[in-house]
């Protein structure tokens, strides 16, 4: 085995590692809402996780991303008690509550299908970065309890708002600055752009957020090289085993990311935002 072989193996047996950790949490979570969630019917609410659990790379520390979707005939009070379930819930278990506001401790993040749609449609007329990085987010997500036809609703709602207007033309923008910022917290954000506007090319993989499956169509469709595409899968394993649920190798200890592999990283992204704004612009490859 060569050493492309080597890595292209760890990094699949990682991912699979990784793939089997978040379910293990998705559904302890699950089980948790139905036992505190009994009662409720399943038609008045949606509750959706976001965040690095849904793309099932779930980091150590992971928090409650989260929305609730209500019916439009929900009352008032029912909404809030329902909302206060799902925080007991979350407290219980011990997920902590998510920094930028993007989960249903905050009002933003309970609405009625209406509201929601509402939310969407004065994203579109006059777009700021909060309410897009709100709705980048909801991109990957999955539905914890509740109706799933109201999830689809939301979740056709937030692809109509994304490919529509000036969205993902401010996501590019941002993604290209973020290029330029070298803190720690970006690293994470680099790597998830680099997969993140794959749906310029092919719709169907809007919701898809998965790196591996990312990764293999970049290589399919020729857009990275094959020696990129071997160092951001070795530099992915060794990133997120520090930093999920999974260690690649338990014996090391903990590295910071040194500057050229951060700039290679940049470089890397860069190289892949080029080709997406060109295919965005022109319509080509």
């Amino acid at each position: 085995m060569n050493v492309n072989q080597e890595i292209t193996s760890k990094f699949q047996q990682f991912s699979d590692s990784l793939n089997l950790a978040s379910n293990c949490e998705i559904q302890k979570i699950k089980q948790k809402l139905a036992l505190d969630l009994a009662g409720y019917k399943n038609n008045e609410f949606s509750l959706i996780f976001m965040g690095s659990l849904a793309r099932r790379e779930a980091s150590k520390t992971y928090d409650r991303d989260s929305i609730l979707i209500f019916a439009n005939h929900v009352e008032q009070a029912r909404r809030e008690e329902i909302a206060e379930k799902c925080i007991s819930s979350f407290e219980d278990l011990g997920i902590p509550i998510c920094s930028g506001g993007m989960s249903i401790d905050s009002k933003q993040a309970v609405k009625s299908l209406h509201e929601w749609r509402e939310f969407f449609e004065c994203a579109r007329k006059t777009p700021n970065a909060k309410r897009i990085i709100f709705i980048e987010a909801m991109r990957s997500s999955i539905l914890l309890f509740g109706s799933p036809d109201l999830y689809e609703e939301h979740q056709s709602l937030v692809k109509e708002c994304v490919l529509a207007g000036l969205t993902t033309d401010f996501l590019l923008v941002e993604s290209f600055l973020n290029l330029f910022l070298f803190s720690k917290s970006k690293t994470k954000l680099v790597l998830n752009q680099i997969i993140k506007f794959n749906y310029i090319y092919e719709p169907k993989l809007f919701f898809e957020s998965s790196f591996t499956k990312g990764m293999n169509f970049l290589c399919e469709k020729r857009i990275l090289k094959v020696k990129d595409i071997h160092w951001l899968k070795g530099f992915y394993v060794d990133y997120m085993s520090d930093r999920s649920l999974v260690a690649a190798d338990c014996s090391r200890s903990k590295r910071d990311i040194n500057l050229a592999q951060s700039l290679n990283l940049r470089l890397i992204a860069g190289k892949v935002l080029v080709r997406a704004t060109l295919k965005r612009i022109l319509g080509r490859d």
